[in-house]
């Protein structure tokens, strides 16, 4: 769901945008590989760090036009049942001490952050019982 969904990125220039577009392809080609293996080069690499140090784009922002799509897909009828399973995860980054804006998470004596994520499934039609 919501595929393509990239494409709709505003950041007020389309040159930006466009370039917004060909980072999260180059990710989500490799989701699995660090930032750098991702961009294939240090150019590009550079230019993605460039991009994501801009103080008006945000993970919200460049993620928005996914999250709408996504909600407008699972809303169609025809769609049916859409499941959206969610979790939470504890990210410790105790070993990181000099990241800072990080929160007390766990048991009080780790820091980090909460990920809380969400996946929309749309299940396989139920196989009738013979």
């Amino acid at each position: 769901m919501g595929e393509g969904a990239m494409g709709a990125v505003e950041l007020g220039d389309s040159r930006r945008n466009e370039r917004a577009v060909a980072i999260g392809a180059a990710i989500a080609a490799n989701p699995s590989e660090s930032l750098p293996k991702q961009m294939g080069g240090w150019n590009e690499l550079r230019v993605a760090y460039r991009l994501f140090g801009e103080s008006d784009v945000s993970h919200e922002r460049l993620s928005e036009p996914h999250w709408q799509a996504t909600r407008a897909q699972a809303r169609q009828p025809e769609r049916g049942v859409v499941l959206f399973i969610q979790d939470t995860t504890e990210l410790d980054y105790s070993q990181h001490k000099r990241t800072q804006g990080l929160e007390v998470i766990g048991n009080g004596s780790t820091q980090g952050l909460l990920m809380h994520s969400c996946l929309a499934v749309i299940p396989p039609p139920a196989i009738p019982k013979s």
